[in-house]
């Protein structure tokens, strides 16, 4: 799930990004929808309409889109609020939404995927995949990587990270110079002793496949997940020509509001890269989470 922080009903005072809801198996109590025989179609879409609304307001946010899968019930996509607020257009669940840190789901199947098919070990070091690139990488593995042990600094808590981000909008981030801003700082810990959330670490892991692969990053994911399971709506920005509208984002700084949407996206794209830039629509995540 992903929430930002939202703006208020008054028209000038919407906040920052569409809020997004995700949710495959279920976001509700399994009570609220009664078996499917119980219910026609129309009436569950006007109980989860009913609901979104309230959540949109109770999150005073600009748009909520919501996909819900509930095995041997049904699917379904709803949207409340607006997508472009200047010219009052409303949010459609088949807006494409920047999911931000869901992204890792898309690069950790893929490494998984990978090492299922021998082509990598989910025990083998950064070191070898990598070499030089982590001051400490030949004990680090990719499994540290993945459920974030690695002890590898965040590289978003670093502040000149952000400064650089919105001073410089068109900024073309390269890979090394990302992981460069993590190792710069100490480790956090020793590798496999304790937990904590690295961008980094899954930065790294987008580098690991197309070290291991000799393809892009985007190329695997669509390959070994995007294609087989028709995830048409899924997209790599920057990597990847994107098509499909992509929702408003709006972001809040020193009281102001502010519509992301003519903004240049490609210093965010390149920088969070394979720890946080796919865009993709509810009904392809909900179908990504639900794939066996």
């Amino acid at each position: 799930m992903s929430i930002s922080e939202s703006g208020r009903s008054n028209k000038k005072a919407y906040g920052s990004f569409t809020l997004l809801i995700f949710c495959c198996l279920a976001l509700l109590p399994i009570g609220t929808l009664p078996p499917a025989e119980a219910q026609s179609n129309s009436t569950i879409d006007d109980k989860l309409q009913a609901i979104i609304d309230e959540t949109r307001e109770e999150f005073s946010t600009v748009g909520v889109a919501m996909g819900i899968r509930v095995p041997g019930r049904g699917t379904w996509s709803v949207s409340s609020g607006l997508n472009d607020v200047e010219n009052e257009m409303p949010l459609s669940p088949d807006h494409l939404f920047r999911v931000g840190s869901i992204t890792k789901t898309f690069t950790a199947t893929t490494i998984l995927l990978l090492a299922e098919d021998g082509i990598i070990n989910i025990e083998d070091t950064v070191e070898h995949w990598l070499p030089g690139l982590v001051p400490n990488g030949a004990d680090i593995t990719i499994r540290h990587l993945l459920n974030h042990t690695s002890g590898i600094y965040n590289y978003t808590n670093d502040s000149s990270f952000f400064e650089s981000i919105f001073s410089e909008f068109d900024k073309v981030w390269g890979r090394e110079e990302i992981v460069a801003l993590g190792t710069a700082h100490d480790p956090d810990f020793e590798p496999g002793t304790r937990w904590n959330y690295s961008n980094t670490g899954y930065h790294l892991l987008g580098m690991v496949v197309e070290s291991a692969t000799g393809t892009t990053l985007i190329e695997q994911i669509r390959t070994r997940l995007l294609d087989p399971i028709e995830l048409h709506n899924t997209f790599l920005p920057f990597d990847e020509e994107v098509r499909g509208e992509i929702a408003h984002g709006y972001y809040r700084l020193n009281g102001q509001f502010t519509d992301t949407h003519d903004a240049s996206y490609t210093a965010l794209a390149t920088a969070s890269w394979s720890a946080g830039a796919i865009v993709s629509t509810v009904g392809d995540l909900v179908r990504c989470a639900d794939y066996r």
